[in-house]
């Protein structure tokens, strides 16, 4: 299946998108939800599964702008017709072992996280290190999302909550599907 699909829009006025995107990377939106009203949700009932907005997409470009997640919220807010880029998720998970139940990860997540997934900001000493360092091929790096904790999805505070429950953690790790180097 692709991982990458652009999609075309129209949005009359007052109708709510039905999606909601979390913009704190800068550069592109992820969908942390999908609702059952709006444009996404229209367009997804007439889609082939394959090209229908699922939680856990990233937007690439909308109308022709790339790289600001913010002007894109923007735009979709504003404009009426849309020109959408839609990334699938690359999706692997690491096995990382903590010294002990109250060591940190490793990594530092983006200033108030939302949604339900863990923006990673930087990699730093710790175990997710550690594992990059053994696991090059699958190393996670500034920017990749975490979207499950011990094979359990869930808001922000539950991956949180999750992370601290033990010393030996499989971590699911999401980013843009086209972009591992």
């Amino acid at each position: 299946p692709a991982q990458e699909f652009t999609i075309n829009l129209e949005k009359s006025a007052g109708k709510p998108m039905g999606a909601d995107m979390d913009v704190s990377c800068g550069n592109r939106g992820y969908i942390s939800a999908v609702m059952k009203d709006g444009v996404f949700a229209d367009y997804n009932r007439t889609a082939v599964p394959e090209k229908q907005l699922k939680v856990g997409d990233y937007i690439k470009k909308v109308n022709g702008i790339e790289d600001n997640s913010l002007s894109m919220l923007d735009c979709l807010k504003k404009e009426g017709r849309f020109e959408v880029t839609i990334q699938r998720p690359l999706l692997f998970t690491i096995a990382i072992k903590k010294k002990d139940v109250q060591a940190q990860l490793g990594v530092k997540l983006v200033d108030r996280p939302s949604g339900n997934s863990l923006l990673i900001k930087e990699v730093i000493k710790g175990p997710v290190m550690d594992w990059n360092i053994t696991h090059p091929e699958q190393d996670v790096k500034a920017g990749d999302r975490i979207v499950a904790v011990n094979g359990k999805g869930g808001k922000v505070n539950e991956l949180v909550e999750a992370s601290k429950a033990g010393a030996h953690l499989q971590l699911a790790i999401s980013r843009p599907g086209t972009t591992r180097d």
